[in-house]
């Protein structure tokens, strides 16, 4: 799970947007980790030595606790979060393993 959160944690950057989504880069790292570790329990790919909380805390370690950027602001359209936060709920389960996911392209399309 560690890797997923690197991974992941990587693959969105910082950025720009047009409002109403998260304040911050730590308040999107929270969402994005919560949506993807339930998604990932409710696939069977939740590593048994994880709960959800602790799967969720490893994703914000490796999103932005570790580089020390969760206070950044940021500025992200709120239907486009809302889009990406809507569409990693919903993700295929063979889109999602232990060691890695594929993020839907609404997600990849917001830097953070």
């Amino acid at each position: 799970m560690c890797r997923l959160a690197l991974v992941v944690g990587l693959v969105l950057g910082c950025g720009c947007g047009a409002g109403d989504g998260p304040e911050d880069v730590g308040d999107a790292c929270v969402e994005v980790g919560d949506a993807l570790c339930e998604r990932a329990a409710e696939c069977g790919a939740l590593s048994p030595a994880y709960t959800l909380e602790q799967c969720a805390t490893v994703f914000w370690a490796g999103c932005c606790g570790d580089s020390g950027t969760c206070g950044k602001s940021v500025n992200i359209d709120g239907s486009e979060w809302a889009t990406c936060i809507d569409d990693l709920g919903a993700l295929a389960c063979s889109n999602i393993s232990a060691d890695t996911i594929g993020l839907p392209g609404s997600c990849l399309r917001i830097d953070f």
